[in-house]
């Protein structure tokens, strides 16, 4: 089963789509049409965009889609935090994001964190971005960022600076390694169709996003070769994942991420984990 882009991948905490909340059973059915806007209260949420590329929304923010389709992404970071993780992006398909006026184009595979509340800010941890605002351009590369207003300067940033979004996105992507090698494992095994290229968008042809339903996740199935994430871990097409190491996560059913507000007599204690 095949997916486009715009597809609500994982639903962590609250989280609305167009003001109604939105439960975990919208995994999977959900998929964003032009104009349909995603938001969180104490919650996170995954959004799968063109193969490869994960957008990830904080806590008490909104994303609103502008165009769901796969040669032109587009979207807005309208309030709070969000990251986008770029694993697999193509030389034919742009990936943009609008953010207080300002229009952010990916030039390539990378990570990049968008912020768009009291000094709104565009940062490439990985990557290389063109920022636009008005008749101002500056391109960012790895470790830069820019506030989002007329100056439009490229400034250092400390990358390693902690960010809860930025932990959850790693342990997102290392689950989502370990669905795309489980279903490339699969679509090799079984050879469905006499070979893995006729399952992609249209469902005939091509790479794309496919349901696993061990995981309870969309899988990326790469068109060729091996990829990896910004975070280190390896998506594999069904060609060589036989060649690839052995992909794991941590939990394969029920996973979250949990906020201990208080622990037996350390009740300041404040942690995360998976």
């Amino acid at each position: 089963i095949s997916a486009k882009p715009g597809v609500v991948n994982y639903i962590e905490g609250t989280a609305y789509l167009n003001g109604s909340k939105l439960s975990d059973q919208a995994v999977r059915s959900t998929f964003l049409t032009a104009g349909d806007t995603v938001s969180t209260s104490d919650g996170k949420v995954e959004i799968l965009l063109s193969p490869g590329i994960f957008l990830r929304i904080g806590d008490n923010s909104q994303v609103r889609m502008i165009s769901p389709t796969l040669i032109n992404t587009q979207v807005a970071v309208v309030q709070g935090e969000a990251i986008i993780e770029a694993a697999g992006l193509l030389k034919d398909n742009t990936v943009q994001v609008t953010d207080h006026g300002a229009s952010i184009t990916l030039e390539k595979n990378g990570l990049y964190r968008f912020t768009a509340d009291n000094s709104p800010s565009v940062a490439v941890l990985e990557g290389k971005a063109l920022v636009y605002f008005g008749e101002k351009k500056v391109e960012l590369s790895k470790d830069r960022q820019v506030l989002i207003g007329d100056a439009l300067t490229s400034l250092k940033f400390d990358p390693k600076q902690e960010n809860e979004l930025y932990a959850w996105s790693n342990v997102r992507s290392e689950y989502e390694a370990a669905a795309t090698y489980q279903a490339a494992k699969a679509v090799s095994v079984n050879s469905y169709g006499g070979g893995w290229g006729i399952f992609g968008y249209s469902g005939l042809f091509g790479p794309g996003w496919f349901w696993n339903s061990a995981f309870d996740s969309w899988a990326w199935m790469p068109p060729y070769g091996a990829f990896y994430s910004p975070f280190g871990w390896g998506f594999y097409s069904p060609g060589v994942v036989g060649y690839a190491p052995v992909v794991t996560a941590p939990v394969y059913r029920g996973g979250h991420w949990e906020r201990h507000p208080g622990q037996p007599g350390n009740p300041n204690w404040n942690g995360h984990h998976w």
